[in-house]
């Protein structure tokens, strides 16, 4: 919604997003159907925020619960609280100027150099990996590359 809409019970605010429903699988559709039709929008408790909660559509498939829901490893930690966290770690060591040659020039240069450092590291680490282990390209962690014709 690009400006606050109220008729009747409807209230909609400035922000307010129409979902994709049953009745309405596309939203473009929405100015194009004859109504009466039901839509499905959904707004913000805070008209301050940006945050926005809607439905899962895998809600709408039938016999799909939230029994059937499984909290994963990857999703609530590796790419959640610990992925904020080494990107935190990354930046306060680029912004403290710890690595070689960073002290004397400026900011953004420091940046850069800070970075080839660290790529530098972990390019020698996972080379030093590879030597010592027989099974690490197995495990996926050397890029091959693939030439298509």
């Amino acid at each position: 919604m690009t400006e606050d809409f109220s008729e009747g019970a409807i209230q909609l605010i400035r922000g307010d997003r129409l979902e994709p429903s049953i009745e309405i699988p596309d939203v473009a559709d929405f100015d194009h159907k004859d109504p009466p039709f039901k839509a499905t929008f959904w707004n913000t408790s805070d008209p301050q925020s940006l945050r926005l909660l809607h439905e899962s559509p895998l809600m709408w498939i039938n016999g799909v619960t939230f029994m059937m829901w499984c909290i994963d490893l990857l999703h609530t930690w590796h790419l959640g609280p610990l992925g904020a966290y080494i990107g935190f770690v990354i930046w306060f060591i680029l912004s403290s100027k710890v690595c070689a040659g960073c002290a004397f020039v400026d900011t953004e240069d420091g940046y850069k150099i800070g970075m080839v450092e660290i790529r530098s590291h972990l390019w020698r680490y996972y080379k030093e990996k590879r030597k010592g282990s027989k099974d690490f390209k197995k495990r996926g962690s050397a890029v091959q590359t693939c030439i298509t014709p």
